[in-house]
């Protein structure tokens, strides 16, 4: 479904001119493309990432990671999460090289377990993602969009699962901020339509590269929330190749 404003408001020392979008028309699955080629952008990226699990009492869980990730073109990108703290959940790692290649490592057993297909909806490490969540793939792949609305600074899509794509939420709607092709909300649902979680994000420019710096998931059904804030992010630092293996999985990191 095409559709388009018939003005632009164009920003900067620009602002309030009005030009024509009769030929700048954009269909939902374009803007799919380009919120995936944002995500995508940088070469590599790596940060710290701290996680606040938020129960419906209020109660609060605080965990510490270092997230790192490589982008692969025409592939699902690469990313490796290891766990810094508490102590209970220091050294877990997780790898994800692609949809159907999940790696969880737990000091405990110090052994390496693939995440299974039938499993990739249980909950990351307690939170309110799930090993799907934290895949790496891009959305053309898996759905299709239709602008349902727009208005001056966001694209709001329907997203219907695409034949064939084992993704748990058959339909999603999205809101896409015009700047930076980011979605700030996205709206998931279960197989019988029911609303299942909410992700709410915030995102910023740093260098040349937008950037996501706090989200927000909320598990609809369990009344639970899991609060991700991203510091030190750096962008394009040259990742190798090698230290996305599961042999690199086991390693402390400090």
């Amino acid at each position: 479904m095409k559709t388009c404003f018939k003005y632009l408001v164009v920003a900067g020392v620009f602002s309030g001119l009005l030009i024509p979008l009769s030929s700048l028309a954009i269909t939902g699955d374009e803007i799919l493309t380009k919120v995936d080629e944002t995500f995508s952008a940088p070469r590599d990226q790596e940060m710290t990432m701290v996680m606040t699990l938020v129960d419906k009492r209020g109660n609060k869980k605080v965990r510490k990671m270092k997230v790192w990730q490589k982008t692969i073109p025409g592939k699902d990108d690469w990313r490796l999460i290891k766990f810094i703290s508490p102590p209970d959940v220091r050294g877990v790692g997780f790898l994800v090289l692609a949809d159907d290649r999940m790696y969880l490592y737990m000091p405990a057993f110090k052994k390496v377990r693939r995440i299974a297909s039938h499993t990739k909806n249980e909950s990351f490490m307690g939170s309110d993602l799930s090993y799907d969540d934290m895949s790496t793939s891009h959305y053309e792949k898996h759905y299709t969009a239709e602008i349902v609305k727009e208005d001056e600074n966001f694209y709001y899509l329907k997203a219907e699962r695409k034949k064939g794509s084992d993704k748990p939420y058959p339909t999603m709607d999205l809101k896409i901020d015009k700047r930076s092709w980011f979605p700030v909300e996205i709206k998931k649902y279960d197989e019988g339509g029911n609303l299942w979680k909410v992700f709410r994000a915030k995102h910023r420019k740093i260098g040349k590269y937008w950037a996501m710096v706090e989200m927000e998931v909320e598990d609809v059904k369990k009344e639970h929330r899991t609060l991700l804030k991203m510091e030190n992010i750096e962008f394009d630092t040259g990742l190798p190749d090698k230290l996305f293996t599961q042999r690199n999985l086991k390693r402390r990191v400090r």
